[in-house]
């Protein structure tokens, strides 16, 4: 050890003497000085996952200013997921540890004013951006991609070139099924990619690099310290991050270094946390010290990762790796899918159980197969299946179907139209007084969905008095939450002429039928007052929200309620026009084509709202324009209304939608 790690190591042991109570009887602060500091820290005992786990509390700093603290939750994939408390400069610290890797291999030139996009698959993940600490220009981005990934190749493309000239970190695998959608639209253009998250070999690297025509380098990282090691450029080994970490590799019990070659326990000791310092951390991964020079600019001692923290091999790969259950458990916990396990695997085929209450939604399903395919190699035919509990323990598998439910007992994990009917249409088809039941909305139309949406079931009755309806729509809200039931008379409908306008248009049956009950499509004198004072009060609610202070604002919803308000500007002034879109998508379309004001910004916000693209950061002027945009749209549409209408932004030069 160098002496400025000496120097440091002996600040952190002091440090935790005399700040944390779990080192109060562990440590002395008297005589840790940088001569003797590693001497002082071996003589430690081991921590693991358990003991922090039971001790979380006496782990944590007694001094420092916790305001920027954070706690980060490990994934379990040793079966005992912590939660580390990391303070400010760890935070920093591993943002420049990031820092350092991407300009071994870019200058730094070439990708500090465009930022970096961090992509994960994780269901319950929000895309959100920041100003980049690097440049007053660019952004740091964290892009949730499950909603992208079903995209129809002209989206889809859309969306994957916001890659282009970004620097793009995420777990390998994640990046291997980007890659392989990629190869859909054409090429993407990314600065770099940064791997981390799992054990990353030369192979993984090159293809990736083929694909995006970028240098590929990665990193070893823990969520409890942050970055441990920065990827050699020309082997598969890490560098020791020797500024934030000490690393140890010691023999099966855990006392001595192994014979040189031989490997190890990977045991780490962080420098810079000190919201909860970690001392001589057991990691369960084991690994080797590499020998001899490998002739990168990259600094600090090398070492390679050899097997991962589960050490039980569940299949082997035409390609050669062998694939543990922790490649399955972080993989599966990126897709939010618990209790995953290969029950059945040959040369040729490879079954992947899940335990779950319902089937997996068909897009998660299809990405969790290509996923295996990628780590077992060519050749070999994945599959994925729920199955029950004596399945899992041993016996076959029992597959329950692509993702559809059982008779409609089970109410669906995901939104999917047909799977909504399945399950409502036989709690609704003998309901005294329902007339008719449909699905409206976003649910039939997976592109359009984003975290807002709600699942609209519109319900038709002959009295609609709430206390009537009360117990059933609690009941179905209950078995479904995100379902939107709304009860209506035909007479009250027939008073709402863009609601009865998007019913008409829009709707998929569950029971009944809307035409048998006298329903038809509005007048244009009738669309055009009920306009009107719409537009009145969609004035008001934007202008409350674009003044609001105090907030923080949120350019998801700020784009969606933006989007919300356009689109239904643009819905009545195609239906007062004795047109029909009423559908986002078509409406959308038929705004482009007409070239109306502000269909740019409609794109833009529809495809921020819905995570098609990276959002910008809250507090810029582009997020600000979101609602400022739309109040503008609908000032245009209400001088429209009066035959006065300005021109609007498409009106003054040509282009397509933002791309």
């Amino acid at each position: 050890m160098n002496g400025a790690g000496s120097s440091a190591l002996a600040d952190i042991l002091a440090f935790a003497a005399t700040t944390v109570p779990y080192y109060h009887d562990r440590l002395t602060a008297r005589g840790v000085f940088p001569e003797v500091a590693e001497q002082v820290l071996f003589d430690l005992p081991i921590l693991d996952r358990e003991e922090v786990r039971r001790h979380r509390v006496r782990l944590r700093s007694e001094a420092g200013e916790s305001s920027g603290w954070r706690t980060v939750r490990t994934t379990g994939t040793s079966g005992i997921p912590v939660e580390i408390t990391i303070d400010q400069e760890a935070q920093q610290a591993e943002m420049d540890a990031l820092t350092r890797q991407i300009t071994a291999v870019l200058d730094p030139a070439e990708w500090l004013d465009d930022g970096l996009v961090h992509l994960t698959l994780h269901l319950a993940s929000t895309t959100r951006s920041q100003r980049s600490p690097w440049s007053i220009h660019g952004t740091m981005t964290k892009w949730s991609f499950n909603r992208v990934w079903h995209l129809p190749p002209d989206l889809l493309g859309r969306s994957l070139h916001h890659l282009d000239r970004r620097v793009v970190t995420g777990m390998p695998s994640v990046l291997t099924l980007v890659a392989e959608r990629a190869r859909d639209v054409g090429a993407i253009r990314p600065h770099a990619l940064v791997l981390s998250g799992e054990t990353v070999q030369m192979a993984t690297r090159r293809r990736l690099g083929e694909i995006f025509d970028c240098p590929v380098t990665s990193l070893y990282t823990l969520a409890e310290f942050g970055v441990v090691g920065n990827g050699c450029l020309t082997t598969d080994d890490y560098h020791v991050n020797e500024r934030d970490v000490v690393v140890e590799i010691l023999e099966p019990r855990l006392t001595v270094e192994p014979a040189a070659g031989r490997g190890g326990e990977i045991l780490v000791t962080g420098l810079v946390n000190r919201a909860m310092p970690l001392l001589r951390y057991r990691t369960g991964d084991r690994g080797v010290w590499s020998a001899g020079s490998c002739g990168c600019p990259v600094p600090g001692r090398r070492f390679s990762i050899t097997t991962a923290r589960s050490l039980h091999v569940v299949a082997d790969g035409a390609n050669g790796r062998r694939i543990t259950e922790l490649d399955l458990c972080k993989l599966f916990t990126q897709l939010d899918v618990q209790g995953a396990r290969i029950v059945q695997t040959t040369p040729t085929d490879v079954v992947v159980a899940y335990e779950a209450d319902r089937p997996l939604p068909s897009d998660v399903r299809e990405m969790a197969e290509m996923s295996v395919r990628q780590l077992v190699g060519p050749g070999i035919t994945v599959s994925v299946a729920r199955v029950t509990e004596s399945a899992v323990s041993g016996a076959a598998p029992v597959p329950t179907g692509a993702g559809r439910m059982a008779g409609g007992a089970t109410p669906p994990r995901q939104t999917e139209a047909d799977e909504v009917v399945g399950w409502a249409r036989p709690r609704l088809a003998q309901v005294p007084g329902l007339l008719a039941a449909v699905l409206t909305g976003s649910i039939l139309d997976p592109v359009a969905r984003s975290r807002f949406s709600d699942i609209d079931m519109h319900l038709l009755v002959d009295d609609a008095r709430p206390e009537l309806w009360l117990d059933l729509t609690r009941e179905l809200h209950a078995e479904l939450p995100g379902l939107r039931v709304n009860v209506t008379d035909g007479a009250t409908l027939a008073a709402s002429p863009l609601v009865l306008s998007r019913l008409l248009a829009e709707r998929q049956p569950v029971v009944g039928d809307l035409s048998e009950h006298g329903l038809r499509q509005p007048e244009a004198a009738a669309l055009r007052a009920e306009a009107t004072f719409w537009a009145q009060d969609a004035q008001a609610v934007l202008w409350t929200q674009v003044s609001s202070v105090g907030t923080d604002r949120d350019p998801l919803r700020d784009a969606w309620l933006a989007g919300r308000y356009m689109l239904d500007a643009f819905r009545y002034h195609f239906l007062i026009r004795g047109r029909r879109e009423t559908a986002a998508s078509q409406v959308a379309a038929a705004s482009e084509a007409d070239r109306l004001p502000y269909y740019r910004l409609l794109f833009e916000v529809m495809e921020v709202s819905r995570e098609h693209r990276p959002p910008p950061p809250a507090e810029s002027d582009e997020c600000r324009g979101y609602l400022l945009g739309a109040l503008s749209c609908i000032r245009w549409f209400t001088q429209s209304l009066r035959g006065d209408a300005v021109p609007g932004p498409a009106d003054r030069q040509e282009g397509s939608p933002p791309s």
